[in-house]
């Protein structure tokens, strides 16, 4: 059973012998310190899947550059040729844009989610700052 805390603004309470804290405005629990370090794994291996998504979008590119180079030389050898060059252009430039565009997504993403990692660290830290003078005080009442 948890119980509210009016200092830390949470819910406390004791899960498989571990002490938890639940923020019942954002409906969210607060992650301990393996979970934090979980969630910034993932963020790594996030950064790691967005960098291998830019290079594949680098080489979609140097692709769609080889692309249009051939797509010239064949304009100059005959007029059906280079309706089919512009084709395998307009297909690489949209696949072009379809990575830049996932490489965007991805970035804004990123950025969202080390955002959001920093806020929780830092109420984090808040919160246990709270509880260790909740807990000091405590211990004065008691010597008290």
């Amino acid at each position: 059973p948890a119980m509210y805390s009016a200092v830390l603004e949470l819910d406390v309470c004791i899960v498989h012998g571990e002490l938890r804290f639940h923020d019942p405005v954002t409906g969210q629990n607060i992650l301990t310190l393996t979970e934090s370090n979980e969630e910034r794994e993932r963020e790594k291996q996030a950064r790691q899947e967005a960098e291998q998504r830019r290079q594949r979008a680098e080489q979609t590119s140097q692709q769609a550059d080889q692309a249009r180079q051939q797509a010239e030389w064949a304009r100059q050898r005959a007029e059906q040729t280079s309706r089919q060059a512009d084709q395998a252009r307009q297909q690489a430039e949209q696949a072009r844009l379809q990575a830049e565009q996932q490489r965007h997504t991805a970035e804004v993403r990123l950025e969202r989610e080390v955002a959001a990692r920093q806020a929780a660290a830092a109420r984090v830290a808040e919160l246990e700052a709270l509880l260790e003078r909740r807990q000091g005080d405590e211990e004065d009442d008691l010597r008290a």
